[in-house]
């Protein structure tokens, strides 16, 4: 048997007739992660992140909100997922979170850490609310 070496995904799309040049993501998607997702700008900050960040200042309506994000391309065959990390001025347990979160209408909390416990892209697709876990 071959053995496989990182970076075998190029060589096997190439044998197969197909070019990254014909690919909108900088990298090819199978079986990895691509670690930056829409066009990196001169300051540093991709299209994604900016994106998350001036969405975010919207839907809150917190102009000066400030915003760290980090966006990867990840092959799931549809939705996508968030990591947020949240720093309050006043100190905010799990529970008063989860008690919040619970109570919007346009959220499922989803937060149970045993395997099967936390939402996944394939569970959630076709949904209208925001499935939250790992609260």
């Amino acid at each position: 048997m071959e053995s496989v070496l990182p970076g075998d995904v190029r060589v096997e799309l190439s044998a197969a007739g197909l070019s990254q040049q014909d690919s909108p993501f900088p990298a090819p998607l199978a079986l990895d992660v691509i670690p930056l997702a829409g066009s990196l700008g001169e300051n540093g900050w991709s299209s994604e992140e900016l994106k998350i960040r001036n969405e975010s200042r919207r839907i809150l309506d917190l102009p000066e909100l400030r915003v760290s994000a980090t966006c990867a391309w990840v092959p799931v065959l549809t939705t996508h997922s968030v990591a947020v990390h949240a720093v309050f001025d006043k100190e905010v347990t799990v529970e008063q979170a989860c008690e919040v979160l619970s109570a919007q209408p346009s959220v499922l909390l989803v937060d149970h850490t045993g395997l099967g416990g936390l939402p996944t892209p394939v569970e959630v697709v076709g949904g209208d609310p925001t499935h939250v876990g790992r609260v």
